[in-house]
């Protein structure tokens, strides 16, 4: 512990304690102590040794010139409030975490970058605002998900699914799974720390975050030379607008929200989006005694888990554009006709085109003139990124959208050190080749710099 209380360190703790001095007025004290005073070391005791371990624990691997430790510095300050004898005196506490890398966000595609730099020994830390890993798959999923490819295309860098696993892998599957893979490369993940900004100092030249530590309530600041953005395109829902939908009187929700039709037996529910999440949902509802129904509102070709394993095995052999025509004309043949096959040619899952309105109570009108009541709507329609909320020096790689500027292959790399992991619409294949991009690249600069010095 480096303890000091250099002006600009303190400025996070202004506002939070307020005491009036002469004349009524108010007035703030923040006044730096030594870190060795009997006082600050009481006060801050309830504070320093989770907040040490963290930084710490994980991060101390191996000796190698590019495994480089993380290290705090904490910086105590006294806050005054009151007057004469009735002053009370507070410690707050600020850390600063200096690191090679900050990951941010431990979802599969951070998780996988992190991993990925840890077999390469290189320093790094992984901050996660939920309190757990894949939080979208273990909190925000519906129970019948499975990955739409097959596990070959799937797994993580360097670390294979396991033999006795399905070729099409359960969502409970693949939680072990990512947790397997936290442990076997010892991925350092502080959890329930939320990013409320990151942007370049000026001074150091460095990525600064300034992070709130939901678990302690303590404001804590990462200072890193290299920054993945790892929050990835599925970081908030998305919910379209449609009129009338703030007045609607049925039970509305995000696919997020849902895990199976048991509530919704006998119910008109109407699923909203045709990709794989609608399509899925809309299926489970049936399954469950729902009277289901599904927006579609343009024409999609659909394809079975093992048509999808049969395209990814051609791009091994044959270009996208001769994969995607063959990957039609079998969908084609096949199906011919949505509207004639298995729930839908039975009349269990209707059809309708998209919505123009919500009217009172419960009523839908579709584009097509068509309505229909309906008791809950569920929304499949994705979710969007939230990088521009927080990364305040996007435009060093992303653009107004949140998205990165430079399209695959070379999404992945930015200015100023500063990456993304998870954006190249490509699912948990395009994440492996991100990380591994990624974590390379880091090596090559800082090995490229040992050798500079050693030359």
């Amino acid at each position: 512990m480096q303890g000091g209380g250099e002006k600009g360190k303190g400025e996070r703790t202004r506002g939070r304690g307020k005491g009036k001095g002469k004349g009524g007025r108010r007035r703030q004290s923040l006044e730096p102590l030594s870190p060795s005073s009997s006082r600050a070391r009481e006060r801050a005791s309830a504070f320093i040794p989770p907040l040490f371990i963290a930084a710490f624990s994980p991060l101390l691997l191996a000796a190698s010139p590019l495994h480089l430790p993380a290290f705090a510095s904490c910086f105590v300050f006294d806050k005054s409030k009151g007057g004469g004898g009735g002053r009370v005196r507070e410690v707050v506490v600020v850390v600063v975490v200096k690191v090679l890398v900050v990951v941010e966000g431990a979802g599969p595609a951070g998780i996988a970058t992190a991993g990925c730099l840890n077999k390469l020994r290189i320093s790094n830390i992984v901050l996660e605002r939920d309190d757990c890993p894949a939080s979208l798959w273990r909190k925000r999923a519906y129970n019948r998900l499975k990955l739409h490819l097959g596990k070959d295309f799937c797994s993580l860098p360097h670390y294979p699914f396991p033999s006795d696993f399905p070729k099409f892998v359960p969502r409970v599957d693949f939680l072990r799974y990512i947790d397997s893979y936290i442990t076997y490369f010892g991925i350092a993940i502080n959890y329930n720390c939320s990013v409320d900004s990151a942007f370049i100092d000026q001074s150091s030249k460095k990525w600064r975050l300034l992070v709130t530590n939901n678990t302690s309530g303590a404001d804590e600041i990462y200072e890193a030379e290299f920054l993945v953005v790892a929050s990835g395109e599925n970081s908030e829902e998305y919910i379209p607008n449609i009129q009338g939908l703030e007045s609607y009187q049925g039970e509305s929700m995000h696919c997020s929200k849902y895990l199976n039709g048991r509530e919704m037996y006998k119910k008109n529910v109407l699923v909203f989006g045709c990709g794989n999440s609608g399509m899925e949902i809309a299926y489970d509802l049936s399954n469950w005694g729902a009277y289901t129904s599904i927006v579609v509102r343009s024409q999609v070709h659909y394809f079975i888990k093992e048509m999808v394993y049969a395209g990814m095995l051609m791009l091994k052999h044959f270009m996208v554009e001769k994969v995607d025509k063959m990957m039609v004309l079998m969908s084609k043949l096949k199906y011919e006709n949505m509207f004639k096959y298995e729930k839908i040619k039975k009349g269990k899952v209707k059809v309708y085109p998209g919505i123009s309105s919500i009217k009172e109570g419960k009523l839908v009108k579709f584009v097509d003139g068509q309505h229909a009541y309906f008791d809950a709507i569920i929304f499949a329609t994705g979710y969007k990124t939230n990088v521009l909320k927080w990364l305040k020096d996007y435009k060093n790689l992303f653009n107004e959208n949140g998205m990165p500027k430079p399209s695959y292959p070379n999404h992945w790399k930015g200015e100023h050190g500063i990456y993304s992991a998870g954006f190249s619409k490509r699912g948990l294949e395009g994440i492996s080749f991100d990380a591994m991009k990624i974590a390379n690249d880091i090596n090559f600069i800082l090995t490229s710099r040992v050798n500079q010095i050693t030359s």
